[in-house]
């Protein structure tokens, strides 16, 4: 019998926290920039800085037509490939959003976190491991495990199928609109946020 002064515990429910990457926990749009623009150039495309912010927070499957109109479906693939080989030589102009990791660090402590993002795998792997994130992340989503990215649900759905958590219980940080599009169909309670430090 209870303390008639003691209130009964409830078993809290496990929740989890998802996170997406470039815009939310990074700011790494001159990283992605430089290595777009020089993948680039190595088959004669030029690409702006001003070009790229108009479809920063798009796939590059999807934005790289955009930009690139005359690009055939090969040389977008060669540019995508090169980025992804390149993108290491501009990780020291990525940025971290310190007061979400140091939040999602505390929170690890009682709940999953999991990250989702349209980027490559490697670049994500090489991403994780220049900030030491590694261990944070309970489950890593990449823009290599799904057939359509965000803004399509399949990135959230497939993060929900790996955490084995009730979605009603998942919480979401996310900054574009279509990562919150992805999101909210996927049945997600979104946070939106922004991080976009001010170094260029």
């Amino acid at each position: 019998m209870a303390h008639p002064y003691v209130p009964e515990m409830t078993t809290l429910r496990q929740f989890a926290i998802l996170v997406d990457l470039d815009g939310t926990l990074i700011d790494s749009f001159v990283a992605n920039w430089l290595a777009y623009r020089d993948a680039a150039a190595a088959l004669g495309y030029v690409l702006t800085h001003q070009q790229f912010s108009n479809v920063w927070g798009m796939d590059s499957r999807y934005f790289l037509k955009e930009l690139l109109p005359s690009a055939t479906q090969g040389e977008i693939q060669e540019i995508r490939d090169t980025k992804s080989l390149i993108y290491r030589n501009f990780l020291e102009r990525i940025q971290l959003n310190r007061d979400l990791t140091e939040l999602l660090g505390v929170m690890s402590r009682v709940a999953p976190i999991g990250l989702v993002t349209s980027a490559k795998r490697q670049s994500v792997h090489e991403i994780l491991t220049h900030f030491d994130l590694d261990s944070l992340f309970s489950i890593v989503v990449t823009g290599d495990d799904v057939d359509e990215p965000k803004p399509d649900p399949q990135p959230y759905l497939l993060a929900i199928s790996k955490l084995r958590i009730p979605s009603e219980l998942i919480f979401v940080f996310e900054d574009s609109h279509a990562g919150i599009q992805s999101a909210r169909s996927a049945g997600l309670k979104v946070v939106r946020m922004s991080f976009r430090s001010s170094v260029t």
